[in-house]
């Protein structure tokens, strides 16, 4: 419900009072997020510029979350749930018929899903920095079950790779997607840099093809009988 403060012409927010709607309210947090995040620089992003969007008070946000990365964290979970999901119903359905077929697919699914990726690939450096303990700890363990959910799918896919090894490969995978997107999209400042030199640029990276390329590669080695 959106009121007029008296002192100020800017609408606000009443403050969210049941569990129901705290929970619908930090879904309009992120979902505002998301919206600010779609083709801008992350990076420069603030904390008041993503409550006037979702039109709340700075301070009402951070009831929500205590650190912009904490809030970017919750995103990336959301997109990574979504991601998971479509992977396992997939699956379902139908195997891929090889490695590269499986490369593919798991490549297509980042590319549909860009700010999933681009959050995947600051998480190391980035989003864990400035997290408290308790919220670092539990995205950790629900990571683990991530992983090893994601890991049961690439051993329905792979066969003869040994039982209990998926969750190990899950995170190879993982490395390999943080890796090949921070060389394929460099910061807006280096990219400058790169295109001003046309033998630089050329060496650029196709984030898909290369993903894919690679994750062909890495599955052949582990499981060559395939």
């Amino acid at each position: 419900m959106v009121v007029t403060n008296g002192d100020s012409h800017m609408p606000q927010i009443r403050r969210a009072m049941n569990a129901g709607q705290k929970e619908r309210r930090r879904d309009d947090v992120l979902d505002a997020a998301r919206r600010l995040c779609i083709g801008s620089d992350m990076s420069a992003l603030s904390m008041d510029a993503i409550a006037r969007e979702a039109g709340l008070a700075k301070g009402t946000l951070y009831l929500y979350f205590q650190t912009k990365e904490e809030l970017f964290l919750a995103l990336l979970e959301q997109d990574m749930e979504g991601w998971l999901a479509s992977v396992e119903a997939a699956f379902a359905e139908a195997l891929p018929s090889d490695h590269r077929a499986l490369a593919k697919f798991i490549a297509a699914g980042l590319i549909e899903r860009p700010l999933m990726t681009q959050l995947f690939a600051r998480l190391p450096a980035v989003l864990e920095g400035n997290l408290p303990d308790d919220v670092a700890l539990a995205f950790r363990l629900r990571t683990v079950r991530r992983t090893d959910a994601f890991g049961a799918c690439l051993e329905r896919a792979l066969g003869p790779i040994a039982q209990g090894q998926g969750a190990r490969l899950s995170q190879w995978v993982f490395a390999m997607i943080v890796g090949v997107h921070q060389i394929a999209n460099p910061r807006p400042r280096m990219q400058r840099v790169l295109e001003s030199r046309p033998e630089l640029l050329a060496r650029r990276l196709d984030f898909e093809s290369e993903l894919a390329d690679a994750l062909t590669a890495l599955l052949d080695g582990i499981a060559p009988t395939a």
